[in-house]
């Protein structure tokens, strides 16, 4: 029985190695991206003076702000940046995409109960570390991770 605990705890600890290469990678090409992304605007400025090129920025960027919520996710295994994320995504969608009344508010109500969500239901406590940082865990959380 003892040999399959240990085997247990190496995937575990391969599993979360991955998790952080993932996290990694992401963080990487998001930061690949941003340049890339900015040095295309700034090399043709006369393309921002285009109608959509605000809109195509924020579209972009907005998908960057997305992904690095997806690495908080990744990297902290938290309910709150589980609902995070689909906050970002769906104001995401509000703010890019031009949509009828109806699916908009919609997304309002969604947004609204993911707050409500986070607010209610998920029970937070404020946790301090030795640099002066504030961290939020959930009580229900037990000891061992």
């Amino acid at each position: 029985m003892r040999k399959n605990e240990n085997l247990q705890i190496i995937f575990y600890r391969a599993a979360i190695l991955m998790e952080m290469l993932l996290a990694g990678c992401i963080l990487l090409m998001i930061l690949i991206l941003t340049g890339v992304m900015l040095a295309d605007y700034f090399a043709d400025v006369k393309s921002l003076y285009y109608d959509d090129a605000f809109e195509n920025f924020l579209r972009k960027i907005l998908s960057f702000a997305i992904g690095i919520e997806f690495v908080k996710m990744l990297v902290q295994h938290r309910p709150e940046n589980v609902i995070d994320v689909l906050i970002f995504a769906i104001s995401r969608q509000m703010i890019v995409e031009h949509t009828g009344i109806i699916e908009m508010l919609l997304r309002i109500v969604g947004i609204g109960l993911l707050f409500a969500i986070q607010k209610f239901l998920i029970a937070k406590t404020k946790v301090t570390d030795g640099g002066g940082m504030n961290h939020y865990i959930c009580e229900s959380e037990d000891e061992d991770g």
